[in-house]
């Protein structure tokens, strides 16, 4: 049963935020790459979704991780093509190294209607390190981006996703107006702190389908998983936790 069909009331006003990180035109080498194929499904779904004025369909807020080059080179040309923008979170110390975009690549994104954000300055886990030092890592990278495409950024995503209570208080209070996490969900865009719903590699057709149109089953699943991985991310250390992220995937 699908969430329009047993509770207008809980959607009313909601979108489903996605994460993706690089898309690639040949094999994946990592769990994270997402197939430029699959890109072009998620991209056909937004754009109909856009199209559509009185739609019971949640609409997508699409973002991308790291600031691989791939945004640049496949993903800006496609959003532009169908009308559409996302955000990208930018990783400050890793602009201009191979692989990654360089300062000139993201301020064409931006003016031409993409939004950016930061990823931090060089992608630690902000829980692993002082207070201090993970503020620093917001405030620099921050600054770096406001100076480089001379406008203020408004929008943090947690590497890893790892953050807490102190972190969400510093970035809301001092430097940007949203945070966004890898927690599972649907959000309010009135709110303040976004879940996104990772897309990966390993998913399958069906998979994404049901992250695009979710259903009570498919929050439910969400809720189980997102426990059971803070029970391990917390048990095992983030680093720990990668590795068998990377055996069970194959990677």
């Amino acid at each position: 049963m699908f969430f329009s069909n047993y509770n207008k009331e809980i959607i009313h006003q909601k979108l489903v935020p996605i994460v993706l990180h690089r898309i690639v035109e040949g094999s994946s080498s990592i769990w994270e790459d997402v197939h430029i194929d699959q890109w072009n499904r998620i991209l056909h779904f937004a754009t109909r979704l856009s199209e559509r004025k009185h739609s019971d369909k949640l609409p997508l807020l699409i973002t991308f991780d790291d600031g691989c080059d791939s945004d640049y080179k496949i993903v800006f040309p496609s959003l532009l093509e169908c009308g559409l923008s996302a955000t990208f979170f930018i990783i400050t110390d890793r602009v201009g190294d191979k692989g990654y975009l360089n300062w000139q690549q993201i301020s064409e994104m931006k003016k031409y209607g993409m939004n950016i954000g930061s990823h931090s300055k060089s992608h630690i886990d902000l829980t692993s390190i002082s207070f201090k030092e993970a503020c620093t890592e917001m405030d620099f990278s921050k600054k770096i981006i406001d100076d480089k495409l001379s406008s203020s950024i408004n929008a943090f995503s947690f590497p890893y996703g790892s953050y807490n209570a102190g972190l969400i208080d510093y970035a809301l209070s001092n430097l940007y107006e949203k945070v966004f996490t890898s927690q599972h969900g649907l959000v309010n865009p009135k709110k303040k702190v976004f879940p996104r719903n990772s897309i990966n590699s390993r998913m399958r057709d069906d998979d994404i389908a049901r992250i695009i149109e979710p259903n009570i089953q498919t929050i439910i699943t969400w809720q189980v998983e997102d426990s059971l991985k803070s029970i391990l991310k917390k048990g095992l250390g983030v680093e720990n936790y990668k590795k068998i992220r990377r055996i069970i995937d194959g990677n």
